[in-house]
Order: structure tokens, then sequence, then C-alpha cells
């Protein structure tokens, strides 16, 4: 955890009087001294921007999470917004952080007196990967830790969280719902705490509930119970009336309130508190950062989002029957972050100057996309990952373009951006399948990540195997084979042999020991922005690929391993717009879909700027110039090498049980091919190719071209002006 959280009490042997206290006090520490004021209306200045850290955005990308967990560096504000500004409920000193979450349904999984066994049903019910926490309350004078899952403000969602613990784990737990029984209104949160205290001594669930009243007013209530439904509520009323004689309301009104809840944050034998308020689902909470003495301005640091700190305020709702975080705040503000985000520090000044009005531009052309926000945080819009991006340099970009867009003819660009074109940016027609008319193919100088990109060998193996390995771990020898072919030894203990050229997207299929001996079939640049290979899959992994991708479409499916997949149309730029395999097209939302149509181990190719390459497709050339071409219709190719000396003639099988093998002709051409079916993605660029290449904004900025030149070189025909 962050470590925002309040102290308490170790649970074993912890006599129930100091449990009491710690409730009481907890309470009375963050409220009885809380006033509510209007802020009042915001003053007009720069545009502000909405930008969802979690929403359900729709299109099949929901980033959305049960809870979120604030903190401030130096306090922060919590309050509701109104017409007529915000009412703040609570003023956080320091940094204790607090959680929130909507209002709704979850499931109580567990309810135990026991911490060790609340943290390993915890444990068990988050390795599915159903968020669960453990909150703590007091019954019957005794502290009781719960541990809850599922949060939703949807009963059925909830639901379907109900039944997947109960098969994953075993765990059978029970609905909790918004349904409660008021039982008093107070003026003083150390009165309504009393009553808390009473409900609770007899084994009732109460709260204290902080309630924005008019006339600029908060009011105490207390709430009991967790009701799924009505009728369940008035039976506690009955219930609490009979127990207590306290007067109960089984419906209690209110448009905007917290209900305080407690969470205990355990590790081991470490146990801390944590305030979790539960918000009305019609109201916006807003969190904002209080203003502190450092040298850094004021912040909130989301827990769920790693951690990471915004400017801004931040805003709690529900929106399309989700949770839903938006940070509002300047928008250079937030461009200082994006920049930061999308290129780096120390980067050349022009080139982040190029960003910051694509950003800018792009921001201010999403409206009000999202409902709720302007746009979201992932590079499903443009990446921002808050302060921790920022820089003077970063800064300096944003501040020296103030205002500054990308305009054609007078209105705002689209301003499309990516890491890297390959050498030649996309015409509209191979991205969207539509043109572009200040977007066209231009030469772009992307080889940056290519010349600083380590080297890697492609080696076979005494056993005949093939792949590839880190250069740096190979001591290559004098000794050629007899067809010139230099020998290498492993000079490392345990080294990865992997499929591909790449640490991260190709895995490693066995370690080589020290010492040993390989051959060294050729010299390439591990996978970069510039230039990759993905690969090779089989036949059958590319027939599963595409058929789950033909199901999405109603298109034909393939009914055997695919033998044949390749492009067979390109567009402008060379990128790919159709592909068949075994003659049957390829379905494809858009052509810069074909990224995401080969995906595998949930990677998607960076590029569509890309050729395949058949491993499984050869011609043998034999006897009386008769050839044999493969795959044929069996799929697996049988070969033999026949050697001889001494009149005597010696049959054996292709490269023993390696699926692989080297091709080499009188040229000197090498080329490694498979006994089956197999394909290799060789590509260029990484991203759709439409617009500015960060890496050629970087390279032409090292050329000495400002970022005006820049921008009009990527997008013919624009002009750059400060925006109304």
């Amino acid at each position: 955890m962050s470590g925002h959280h309040t102290a308490i009490q170790q649970q074993t042997g912890t006599p129930v009087k100091i449990f009491r206290c710690v409730l009481v006090m907890v309470l009375l520490v963050h409220f009885v001294l809380t006033p509510v004021f209007q802020v009042g209306a915001e003053e007009k200045q720069e545009q502000k921007i909405r930008v969802a850290l979690f929403v359900d955005i729709g299109k099949g990308f929901q980033l959305t999470v049960p809870t979120v967990t604030l903190s401030g560096e130096y306090g922060m504000d919590i309050g509701v917004r109104t017409d007529s500004g915000i009412s703040v409920y609570e003023q956080v000193k320091g940094e204790a952080g607090r959680r929130f979450s909507p209002d709704g349904y979850y499931i109580l999984a567990a309810e135990t007196t026991n911490s060790t066994e609340a943290q390993q049903i915890a444990q068990r019910i988050s390795g599915t990967g159903i968020k669960a926490e453990i909150q703590y309350i007091l019954k019957s004078g005794k502290p009781v830790f719960q541990v809850v899952a599922g949060r939703s403000p949807v009963r059925s969602e909830a639901e379907k969280k109900q039944n997947e613990i109960a098969q994953k784990t075993g765990v059978f737990g029970l609905l909790q719902g918004p349904f409660r029984v008021e039982t008093g209104r107070f003026s003083s949160v150390q009165e309504a705490a009393e009553q808390v205290a009473l409900l609770t001594e007899k084994n009732i669930d109460a709260y204290l509930v902080m309630v924005a009243g008019s006339g600029n007013t908060l009011e105490y209530r207390v709430w009991a119970g967790n009701e799924t439904s009505a009728s369940e509520s008035q039976a506690l009323a009955q219930q609490i009336q009979q127990s207590t004689g306290l007067a109960a309301n089984p419906s209690p009104e209110a448009s905007n309130y917290l209900l305080v809840k407690q969470d205990a944050v355990l590790s081991g034998n470490q146990q801390e508190a944590l305030t979790h308020y539960v918000f009305s689902p019609g109201q916006k909470v807003v969190v904002s950062p209080r203003e502190g003495n450092g040298s850094r301005p004021p912040l909130i640091q989301v827990e769920e989002k790693g951690n990471r700190a915004y400017r801004g305020m931040m805003e709690l709702s529900v929106y399309q029957q989700a949770f839903t975080l938006v940070n509002e705040l300047p928008m250079h503000e937030y461009l200082y972050g994006v920049v930061g985000s999308e290129m780096a520090s120390g980067w050349p000044i022009e080139a982040l100057k190029a960003q910051a009005v694509l950003a800018r531009t792009f921001a201010l052309g999403r409206g009000n996309q999202y409902g709720v926000a302007n746009l979201s945080d992932t590079v499903w819009d443009q990446a921002y990952y808050g302060y921790s991006k920022e820089s003077p340099d970063i800064r300096q970009a944003v501040d020296e373009t103030r205002g500054e867009v990308l305009l054609y003819q007078g209105r705002l660009a689209e301003a499309f951006y990516y890491s890297n074109a390959g050498g030649m940016t996309a015409d509209g027609s191979e991205v969207w399948g539509n043109r572009v008319p200040y977007m066209v193919p231009v030469s772009s100088p992307d080889t940056i990540p290519m010349d600083a990109a380590d080297l890697w060998y492609q080696v076979a193996l005494m056993d005949g195997e093939i792949g590839y390995v880190h250069a740096e771990f190979i001591t290559k020898t004098s000794e050629k084979n007899p067809i010139g072919l230099a020998y290498g030894i492993v000079n490392t203990d345990n080294l990865n042999f992997r499929t591909g050229p790449d640490r991260r997207e190709s895995p490693s299929v066995r370690s080589l020991s020290r010492g040993m001996q390989v051959v060294i079939l050729d010299e390439v640049k591990e996978s970069n922005p510039y230039h990759w290979i993905r690969g090779p899959y089989t036949g059958r992994e590319m027939m599963e690929i595409i058929n789950e991708n033909q199901k999405l479409y109603n298109a034909p499916l393939l009914s055997a391993p695919v033998r044949h997949l390749s492009v067979t149309r390109y567009g402008p730029s060379e990128r790919v717009m159709e592909v068949k395999a075994d003659g049957i097209r390829v379905e494809s939302r858009t052509p810069d879909s074909y990224r995401s149509v080969f995906r595998v181990n949930d990677k998607s190719l960076r590029s569509t700027r890309f050729t395949i390459e058949e491993t499984g497709s050869f011609t043998v050339l034999g006897a009386n110039g008769r050839t044999v071409s493969y795959p044929k219709n069996g799929g697996q190719a049988t070969l033999y090498a026949i050697s001889g000396g001494d009149n005597q003639y010696v049959s054996s099988q292709l490269n023993g049980d390696s699926g692989s093998f080297v091709l080499y002709n009188a040229k000197g051409d090498l080329r490694v091919a498979t006994l089956y079916p197999a394909f290799k993605f060789v590509g260029y660029g990484y991203g759709h190719g439409l617009g500015m290449s960060q890496y050629g904004a970087k390279a032409m900025a090292l050329e000495g071209y400002g970022y005006r030149e820049i921008l009009q070189h990527y997008y013919q025909g624009v002009t750059i002006q400060t925006y109304p």
C-alpha cells in the first residue's frame, strides 16, 4: 500500500474497548472540525480538459475498477459538485488517504474475527482477478473482519461475480446492497458516532453518513444495514425498533451523501485502517489537492494507477453504469503530462514542440467524446501518465507553443501521430480505408532506434535447432564450417535461445550452457520500432488465429492448418491492404486492423508495413531435372540428405529431428526453411503510420529543422495558429 493509512491495533489479544475507541476516534478526528462551505463558481481561465482515468468508453474497451484510493501530499478537500459550486464534505490534512466506491452491490465473501483467515480468503479471491478488500466493523463489542468483493452499481454484475467467486474458489458469499435503514439525524459527529456504537453492540452493521443539505449545511446521519431490497430493509427496521427502541426509517432519502466505512489493510501482523467513502451514485464527488509549501505543485495520487500523481482535481461518479474517475485540469498542465508520456525528456526541443502542438490539437478535436470526459489517458487516445513525466524541457515545449494548433482550411486537423513510420508514412486509405488530403505518404527518417539496437545472431545448434541469441553472449571463432559460416562459443550461463531477435515478444525455447558451439547463420538487429520480426508461427497456429477473427465477421472459416498465407494487395506506402490464407480472404474492419488480426499472446503486430515469409514453401530439384514443391497436400515434408564416398552413399533424414534447416545456393544466399508450413512476419514501423512519426520528428529536429517545418512535412497544406 502507499502508506497513507491510519494505524489500528493488531487484532489478536486487543481489548474490545480499544477497538471501540479506535473506531470512534477515527470518526471524530476525520470529521468533527469539518465545515461545509462553497468554493463558488470557477473563474474564467484557460480551457479545462477532462481526462478519464477510469471509464467504460464503449467500443469493447472498458477500463474500470471497483474502488479508487486517493491521497494528497499536503492534504485534500473532498466535496460534491453542485450548480452553485462545490460543497466540501471534509478537509483532509497531511498525507492520509481515502478510498472511494459508488454505493451499490457487492459480495460479503466472509466474516471473521481472525485477521489471518480474512487475509487468506481475500488472497484466494484476488487470485481469480476479482479484487477483494477487507473491511472491519465492531459487532457485539468485538472487531470483525469482512472480506468483500465484486463491487458494482448494477445488481446483475455483482451477481455474476458472486457466481464466479463460488465457481473458482468455493467461497459462497452473500449479496449485499444499497437499501438501508435510517435511525437518526445529528448536528455533531460525536452524537452520530455514539448511536453507531449502540447499534453495533446489538450486532447490527451501522455507519456514519454525511449528507450535504440545502443552505450549505452538512448533516450527520446513522444508517444501518446493507440490504438488497426494500422488503429486507423493512424487516431490518422492525428488528432495530424491537431491539433498541430507536425510530427506524426503512427508506432514507438523500441525493448527496458519503457513507463512512473502514477498510483494514492487512499484511501479516501489520494492520492499518483506511477510511472508505461509499458515495451516492447520482452525485459527482470532487477531490482537490491542498496547497503546500514544497517545490512541487498540489497533486493527487491515485493508488490504482500505480500511485501516479496528477495535477488538478479528481471527479468520481457513475457513468454508463460504471465507476468513473475523471481528472480535470488546465490544458497546459495536461499537456505537460502528455508530451512527457508520448516522447521523453532529453529529446530535441523542436521535436517536443511538434508533439505539444499535435497533442493540443488532438485533445481539442475530441470534444466531449465520452460524455463525461474529453478523452482517456491511454494510447486509445493519447498517453497521459501525470506529473512524473514532467520535466523543464517538456514544460518549455508546451509553454513556448501555448495555444498553437494544427489547422487545415481553417478547421482543426486530425492530429494523428505514432512511434515510427518505418521509412514512409501511410496514406489514409491504408489505415482507415479513406484518404485524408493533408496526410499522404512522405519519406520519414526513422532509423534512430535501428541504429541504437543491440546485435543478435541467428544460429544453428549442433542438434540442428535454429533460433536467435544476443550477440554479446557469443564469442566468434576463426573456425568456419564447410560452407564458410563462422562458429561461435556461448560465453555465459543459461543463455536464452529464442524464436526471434526480441527479449519482449519472442519466447525462449531453451537455455544454452557456457561453452556450447553454434553456427552463426546471420547477424540482425534486435527488433525495434523501425524494423522487427515476429514468428514463425505454424499453420495450425495461424488457422486458430484467423478463424477467431473470421467468426467476428461471419466469414468463411479454415478447415485445416494454413499452408499458404500471403499479402495479396499493398497500398501506396507498401502497407498491407489484403491478406489471403489458402485462397480465403482474411477479413479486417479496416486495413490497419490487420495488426490486431494477427495478434499472438496478446501482442499485435507493430505495423501493417510487413511481408510474410512462408518458411515451409520451397522447391526441391531432383534427378533428371524433376522438381517437387512444398508444402504438398500432406503439409509435413520428409526430406533426406545424400552423402557418399568410396562408391558408398548414405541417406539420412534432413537435419535430424529439427523441423528447420538451411537452404544455400551457389550465389551464397542463405535461407532458413521448415519442413512444415510456418509463417514469419517481417515488418517496418510501429503504429498506424498516419501523420507524424515521433522518431522521424526526432531525427528532423537533430538535423536542424524547426517544429513548424517538421509538422508541415508530415501534414501537407496545414497552418499552425493560435486557437481562439
